[in-house]
């Protein structure tokens, strides 16, 4: 979620938060080379929070976790360049559990992460933290894979619809058209507006 892009997102993030009244937020690919307190308390909309970012490196990545401070304290931390898993302690706080996140609508998600986390062996000395980060690197590093093959399978899509288009548009220029031929432009170009 970049937040480089203006006031927008940073809004939706914000009344997020306050809809559902949220303790713990989570939020990847900020790609934010730092993020100031100023823009958390922004996201956040108190200044009751703690927070602990890992900023992007060139155009991808970035992390941000914000809680509330009054009803979380932060014990242990364990980050890397790519990774920031922390515990602690909910203090007087029994709200429901929420997640949002747009990977979860992607049909092979599931299958990946339990393939991830049966497959994947590594030196047992470490402690259990330190093995869940290395699990969660790997996931990571083949859900961005997924999103490349997709991005590729989408460019394709898209470059046919917008040669049939052209196509449509040459029969309508000839004067040889229907509702039928009209109403399947209209298709595709509100399926290269909604996808991208």
């Amino acid at each position: 979620m970049a937040f480089g892009k203006g006031e927008v997102k940073v809004k939706w993030v914000n009344d997020l938060i306050q809809k559902h009244n949220l303790a713990v937020v989570g939020i990847q690919e900020t790609k934010r080379k730092h993020m100031s307190e100023m823009l958390i308390r922004k996201l956040w909309g108190s200044s009751d929070f703690e927070f602990l970012s890992i900023d992007s490196q060139g155009n991808g990545g970035g992390l941000l976790s914000i809680w509330n401070n009054s009803l979380f304290s932060k014990d242990t931390v364990l980050c890397s360049e790519d990774c920031l898993i922390f515990t602690g302690k909910t203090l007087l706080w029994s709200a429901p559990f929420k997640f949002f996140n747009s990977w979860l609508e992607e049909e092979d998600l599931e299958n990946l992460v339990i393939d991830v986390w049966k497959n994947f062996k590594i030196d047992g000395r470490h402690c259990k933290l330190f093995l869940i980060m290395q699990k969660l690197k790997v996931v990571k590093s083949k859900i961005k894979a997924q999103a490349m093959e997709y991005k590729r399978k989408e460019e394709g899509d898209r470059n046919v619809w917008r040669r049939r288009i052209k196509e449509i548009d040459k029969i309508v220029e000839e004067d040889h058209h229907s509702i039928d031929i009209m109403a399947e432009r209209l298709d595709l170009v509100s399926k290269i507006r909604w996808k991208y």
